[in-house]
């Protein structure tokens, strides 16, 4: 009780008693990008019209279709295209399709707006667009093709900054032998360079929303060694269920948090350490509490019952009086040992600041 309550005053809403005692045992960290990794604000940086005399009407596309999404990408262009002129106009078969993105009929013309795998299920092939998505993935730029009645009709590059300790962090983690893979849906190339930025051991790209609770389920492999999934979005929740702990990221989505078993509030990926040194202190604490109940115990167990009162020269008992007192100490003596939990202190900025070391 006083760990739970001390990790709340600490920003980790940890839901039970028996998931702070196993978070202690987590071997392997999976994080999802966006949000998690990532400040999970993207913006606009580039917009590649192919033909500017087109450049109005995709913009007031684009806002239209974005601003009927929630995902922070689609917030990030529908801010953008707003900023820009464009104008909502009306979409006919609004459609989302899973690990693609947006398609619908907008005035005349069919678009589909999304990432490279719609130019797969089009059989479409742009060498021009194509090499300069593969330049923004380079800088660490998600592209987003936007494809007019069969045609790529505009490229835009959206970034999402990573979060400062995110980099130290996960070097603390790896330091403490904790394998650390990052999923994301994003495309492979981008992917990669965020997660050499950031250091991360392995790296899963292209993944739909629904494999990821497979691919979590996949890491369970050792009963001792457990797999926690850090998300923050409403298609982290199946992969947060589905690991032997779910940390969702507060200030994400609703259906996220109540996934999760330890909501770290602060949004920081450094209280993923937070919490398993937590965890390891209290049963640090659990067993200094028992190991000084049965000794103290054994020990006042032994005196009452005079076996040292006969042996010449000691003479020496415990009275009923003041065994009650030693029970009584007995109990306090636990209490205060429990308490000490509350000396506790969390390390966030430790981490920034070896962050500004790294860097």
């Amino acid at each position: 009780m006083v760990g739970t309550g001390k990790g709340a005053e600490n920003g980790l809403l940890i839901k039970n008693a028996e998931i702070l005692e196993n978070a202690r045992r987590i071997k392997i960290v999976v994080l999802d990008k966006t949000g998690t990794i990532t400040e999970g604000k993207p913006k606009v940086t580039d917009f590649y019209p192919l033909s500017e005399a087109d450049r109005g009407e995709l913009l007031s596309a684009l806002l239209s279709f974005e601003s009927r999404s929630e995902h922070p990408l689609a917030q990030a262009i529908s801010f953008f295209s707003k900023e820009q002129g464009g104008e909502i106009g009306e979409i006919e078969n609004f459609r989302s399709v899973d690990g693609r993105g947006l398609t619908g009929r907008f005035g005349s013309s069919v678009y589909h707006i999304g990432n490279e795998g719609f130019l797969n299920d089009l059989a479409l092939s742009d060498p021009i667009s194509l090499s300069r998505a593969s330049d923004y993935a380079k800088e660490g730029k998600t592209p987003i093709y936007v494809l007019r009645d069969g045609k790529v009709a505009a490229l835009l590059a959206v970034k999402d900054e990573v979060k400062k300790g995110s980099r130290a962090a996960i070097a603390e983690l790896k330091k403490r032998g904790i394998k650390v893979v990052m999923l994301t849906g994003d495309n492979e190339e981008t992917a990669k360079i965020i997660a050499n930025e950031v250091g991360v051991d392995e790296v899963i790209a292209n993944v739909f929303p629904a494999d990821k609770e497979r691919i979590v389920r996949s890491f369970r492999t050792d009963e001792k060694k457990l797999v926690a999934m850090v998300g923050d979005g409403v298609n982290d929740a199946p992969a947060l269920t589905s690991a032997d702990l779910g940390i969702a990221m507060g200030g994400g989505s609703d259906v996220a948090m109540e996934a999760g078993d330890i909501v770290l509030l602060r949004k920081d990926l450094t209280d993923v350490i937070n919490v398993i040194d937590l965890s390891s202190r209290v049963l640090k604490t659990i067993k200094l509490g028992l190991f000084w109940a049965f000794f103290y115990n054994l020990v006042c167990v032994f005196l009452a019952s005079g076996a040292l009162y006969y042996i010449p020269g000691v003479h020496f008992g415990l009275k009923p009086e003041y065994g009650a007192i030693a029970m009584s100490l007995s109990s306090v003596s636990v209490v205060l040992n429990a308490l000490t939990i509350n000396f506790f202190h969390p390390q966030r900025r430790v981490a920034l600041e070896k962050e500004a070391e790294m860097a």
